[in-house]
């Protein structure tokens, strides 16, 4: 065998792939008619079994998961285990074609993953080994007997998780792929060689103490990793003669998660390439674990680049941070379950104050600068809300199909009104105003209070109008961001740090950690910083639920357009619209 691999572990690598693609453009292809051939024989178990396959088939073969043969031949005796026995199943063989068509229990299958050749490795994670001298060491999940267990759930540097999962019956399908994150069986860096530094930018989040709390649990426990630094203040604490690198071990980090914020401090802007670049160099790290949103982002591919520049062997791995849920391709991002649970506990005392006065409204201003994710969701999640306002749909505030005309009528019907609008919205009927805001350190755009703005119109009309009206302005804006997480964005939080010191450890750089369909893959931050923001689909199923839930009318006339948004100094550009189903 060539390289030195041993043939058990080859095997083991071509068991532990779903398809020999990592790439964008992969085909799925319908499971052509089956040929007249002759009946299979019997098939070998165990790894003798993977080895005949695999020399039998060739590179061209089929890949199928691990035992799912089996498990259907089993499902009939195996009761109501049985879904759960198949569920999430690894690959375990090569099958050729003729076996394939051949065998009736595949007749359960009915697409054909197929590589698309010149797409391969166009989407995968960069690899320290592109550019520089790595080393080849057995995972400690191997060779600790603490951990050995472990070992059992090694993912291969071929296993890949599937983007566009959606797909047609009768027709070939096209989608990318991005790696798979988890362990691997081997590793670039010693354990005892690491100094990782651990650096939180931008504002604050729910779960960023917990996703700091599990790098260092990770890389202290799982891989024995004992220097390991928290960056104070964001990317300036890199460089900053104030402010010194902070050692962080299990017991500092051991109950941080209990708190919100980030016990490393956070800031925007202070970004220096040269001296950050600098200051890594000179402080002899070699992994960096960056925990920031789009703007961060951006700073981390820069970084990384520049490292790989210089050729040196350090990775640059990125955790997405957003509350606002407009992070692209992925699922969601960490603290926003956390802000939809907050935010719907600010519209349930917003609907109490509206129903306790007369003419009662509560006007509740939500996070979402560009995208009303949160707006959408936590008025689906409350369903007391009357009128949703969010940033992709434009509004006015007079005339026959106004917001003000819409809240009489719900005073005369109902007697109250709740209204939900997102930071962001309404932003075209005071552009004017946002002149004189400027940007922050980071180089977004500081935007007037809608919250303020709305309710000062709104108290002005109907007081012109000679009409009572009790308006209640409730803005859970900091307390909601500065939330220790949930459950649910604990559980997210520790995943996040989890997969990224796997990748990092296997010698993966320049990508960032994140869901996709549910699976936890590496993103090239390339692919991430040459996209805009995600926002609200209005055309989407879930967005018409948000209106059978409020009932409201149509704010902006019969035509219903997107607003783009404009950054100071930047032309507005087309924002990416997340799969809401």
């Amino acid at each position: 065998m060539s390289g030195g691999i041993p043939p058990r572990d080859r095997v083991r690598d071509a068991q532990s792939s779903l398809v020999n693609l990592a790439a964008e453009g992969a085909v799925l292809a319908p499971r052509p008619a089956a040929p007249v051939v002759a009946a299979p024989q019997q098939r070998p178990e165990g790894d003798a079994a993977a080895a005949a396959v695999v020399t039998a088939a060739g590179d061209n073969a089929t890949m199928l998961r691990s035992g799912t043969i089996e498990k259907i031949a089993a499902m009939s005796t195996a009761g109501e285990d049985a879904a759960s026995r198949a569920d999430q199943p690894k690959i375990v063989a090569l099958v050729s074609a003729a076996t394939e068509n051949g065998d009736p229990r595949y007749d359960h299958f009915t697409k054909r993953l197929v590589a698309h050749p010149s797409k391969l490795g166009r989407l995968e994670a960069p690899h320290l080994s592109s550019w520089t001298r790595v080393g080849r060491f057995p995972s400690p999940f191997k060779t600790n007997p603490r951990s050995l267990n472990l070992g059992l759930s090694f993912v291969s540097n071929n296993e890949t998780i599937l983007v566009d999962i959606i797909g047609h019956a009768q027709h070939e399908t096209i989608s990318r792929e991005f790696l798979r994150c988890g362990p691997r069986e081997f590793i670039a860096f010693h354990p005892q060689t690491v100094n990782a530094a651990i650096v939180t930018c931008g504002g604050l989040a729910p779960g960023l103490n917990t996703v700091v709390r599990e790098l260092v649990c990770t890389l202290s426990r799982l891989y024995g990793v004992e220097n390991i630094y928290g960056v104070p203040y964001g990317y300036r604490g890199f460089y900053s003669p104030n402010h010194n690198l902070r050692r962080l071990t299990e017991d500092s980090v051991s109950s941080i998660h209990h708190q919100g914020g980030t016990i490393l401090g956070s800031s925007r802007g202070g970004f220096d390439l040269k001296l950050i670049c600098d200051a890594v160099e000179d402080r002899s790290l070699n992994q960096i674990f960056i925990i920031g949103g789009d703007g961060t982002h951006r700073g981390a591919l820069a970084i990384y680049e520049e490292l790989r520049r210089r050729k040196c062997k350090i990775a640059c791995v990125g955790i997405p941070k957003t509350v606002d849920n407009d992070f692209p391709l992925i699922d969601r991002s960490f603290g926003f379950d956390t802000a939809v649970q907050e935010t719907q506990r600010a519209i349930n005392c917003a609907k109490v104050e509206a129903e306790a006065a007369i003419n009662g409204l509560g006007l509740v201003k939500v996070m979402g600068r560009a995208s009303g994710q949160i707006a959408m969701f936590a008025c689906l999640a409350s369903r007391d809300v009357n009128v949703c306002l969010i940033p992709e749909i434009p509004f006015e505030l007079t005339g026959d199909h106004g917001l003000l005309r819409c809240v009489a009528d719900l005073f005369e019907t109902k007697g109250h009104c709740v209204i939900v609008v997102a930071e962001g919205a309404g932003m075209d009927l005071i552009s004017d105003d946002m002149r004189s805001y400027g940007t922050d350190a980071s180089g977004n755009v500081k935007r007037p209070d809608i919250g303020l703005w709305l309710r000062a119109r709104i108290n002005e009309h109907f007081a012109a109008q000679g009409q009572e009206v009790n308006l209640k302005l409730i803005d859970p804006f900091y307390m909601v961001r500065s939330l220790p997480a949930n459950a649910t964005d604990s559980l997210y939080c520790s995943l996040l740090g989890q997969s990224a010191v796997h990748g990092a450890m296997a010698g993966y750089s320049g990508f960032s950690t994140g869901i996709v369909n549910g699976h936890h893959v590496m993103l090239p931050m390339t692919e991430i910083c040459n996209r805009s923001r995600t926002r609200v689909d209005v055309h989407s199923r879930m967005w018409h639920r948000v209106l059978a839930c409020t009932n409201q009318p149509s704010l902006c006339g019969s035509k219903v357009e997107e607003v783009p948004v404009k950054e100071s100094g930047k032309p507005a550009k087309p924002m990416a619209v997340r799969q809401q189903t």
